[in-house]
């Protein structure tokens, strides 16, 4: 899959294709990291190494597509994959950290502000290296495809379910629901016979299942939601550790060559 670094002019001169570029996503995205990182002084940040390793991950992988001269562009999908795991990473390290009671609240009110942005650079990078082109015909014949289709279906339900998503703000779930629609998407339609890409499109595809999964749970604990929602918000993360536990059944060969993607472009 080529991923698109700059938008075609047409005859007029204008661009045709007004979405952002994964260049400028990235160089975004390295941006809001290394901005993160200069004031984590001032936010109690830099009291949490792990966040602070996460985040120099982020930086520093966003500005290794933004040097890429796009030459390589399987090398380019991949290292847009690994971005996109790695601030999901960093947004559920400063989630869990703003969760511990012991986190003063300004610092807390500063890591979920983080978590809500990276969140939000997260989908929107998802929007450039995952499309969701039309799926007219899906051969299901692997465990890892039947799962890919599951975790597809369930997605669609769920972002169409207005009940569940709009009464309250729910940006998180929302975003976390259409990367991993454009994860599955990427898989059903993407190329087999490129095993490091497929393998990259798996661990996306992990990944987002992980990180909804864990959205839907705190909703369904959440006090103040109603019964109706905690429900739903219960059954979905049921339904996503199912899909997990199914892909977790994959071949270890194909576990091993995600492994190996994620370490050739780290």
């Amino acid at each position: 899959m080529e991923i698109p670094n700059a938008a075609v002019p047409a005859p007029d001169g204008n661009p045709q294709d007004e979405s952002p570029s994964l260049h400028a996503v990235s160089a975004d995205i390295a941006g809001f990291a290394q901005s993160t990182l200069a004031d984590s002084a001032s936010n109690a940040f830099d009291n949490y190494s792990y966040l602070m390793t996460a985040m120099g991950a982020v930086q520093r992988t966003a500005q290794r597509v933004v040097d890429a001269d796009g030459s390589d562009q399987r090398g380019l999908s991949a290292t847009g994959t690994t971005l996109l795991n790695a601030l999901n990473d960093s947004a559920s390290t400063a989630a869990n950290i703003a969760s511990r009671p012991n986190t003063p609240w300004r610092t807390r009110q500063a890591l979920q502000q983080l978590q809500t942005g990276l969140r939000a650079k997260a989908a929107e990078l998802a929007r450039v290296i995952l499309p969701l082109p039309a799926v007219t015909s899906i051969i299901v014949s692997t465990p890892e495809r039947r799962a890919t289709v599951a975790a597809l279906d369930l997605a669609q339900t769920a972002r169409a379910d207005a009940a569940f998503l709009e009464p309250r703000p729910r940006a998180t779930l929302m975003a976390g629901l259409e990367t991993l629609e454009r994860a599955a998407q990427s898989i059903l339609v993407g190329d087999d016979a490129d095993h490091g890409l497929a393998a990259a499109r798996l661990s996306a595809l992990s990944t987002a299942i992980q990180l909804t999964e864990r959205v839907a749970a705190s909703i369904g604990r959440r006090a103040n939601e109603e019964e109706d929602t905690r429900r739903k918000a219960k059954d979905l993360a049921a339904s996503l550790a199912r899909i997990m536990s199914q892909l977790d059944l994959v071949p270890t060969s194909a576990a091993t060559q995600a492994q190996d993607s994620g370490r050739q472009y780290e």
